[in-house]
């Protein structure tokens, strides 16, 4: 309603100025206004000045206002700030992605395939470091996991690549398919494909179900 009352006034007056400078007028305004070009000129800038207007209404009117929390903006909350999503065991993690990989060490942890904590600190001295997704202690040898849910973001992709040279400079490298040995369990999230419990799920089979 307060861009009708700012706008439609405006519009409608400088209507009624460019019709009354467009028109012949009475004698006292063809008086003020003798010359036929300075009042066609002002006809034409009167004209200029509604469709400007009316212009700017309809952006102001389609602008969103007050629009809710992006998804993104939702989990960053979640990741980088409290741990706000609680897992069956009943632990406090930060994102939706880590309450499924804690269900999953859960069930394991159950079968007396392995033992672990949330949130951990790294078995490092390096105070500045936050601590781990997750401490796995499974057949003898530990276990860090690193859950990356905003690689997207090139700040959180950033700070991810320190904390990751940090870890290879203290003998946790990253667990692949060509580095068997590695003791570092890296999972993301994907804006293509999402979170893939399943796959998490075949993965901790493999490495802690015999």
């Amino acid at each position: 309603m307060a861009k009708e009352v700012l706008f439609e006034p405006a519009v409608k007056k400088a209507a009624r100025f460019g019709k009354k400078l467009g028109s012949s007028g009475s004698k006292h305004e063809q008086s003020s206004l003798s010359a036929p070009a300075i009042r066609k000129e002002l006809a034409k800038m009167a004209g200029e000045l509604i469709v400007w207007l009316t212009a700017f209404k309809a952006r102001l009117e389609d602008a969103p206002v007050d629009q809710a929390p992006t998804v993104q903006a939702t989990q960053r909350l979640g990741l980088e700030g409290r741990s706000i999503h609680r897992s069956v065991r009943g632990d406090l993690v930060r994102s939706t992605s880590e309450v499924a990989i804690a269900n999953i060490l859960l069930a394991l942890e159950r079968e007396g395939r392995l033992t672990y904590q949330i949130a951990p600190e790294l078995p490092f001295a390096n105070p500045s470091a936050p601590p781990a997704s997750f401490k796995i202690e499974a057949n003898g040898k530990i276990w860090l996991w690193e859950h990356c849910s905003m690689l997207a973001d090139a700040k959180y992709r950033r700070r991810w690549e320190q904390k990751k040279e940090l870890y290879a400079k203290n003998g946790f490298s990253v667990h692949a398919p060509d580095n068997a040995d590695g003791r570092l369990i890296v999972t993301e999230d994907s804006l293509e494909t999402g979170f893939d419990t399943q796959a998490i799920d075949q993965l901790t089979r493999t490495l802690f179900g015999t």
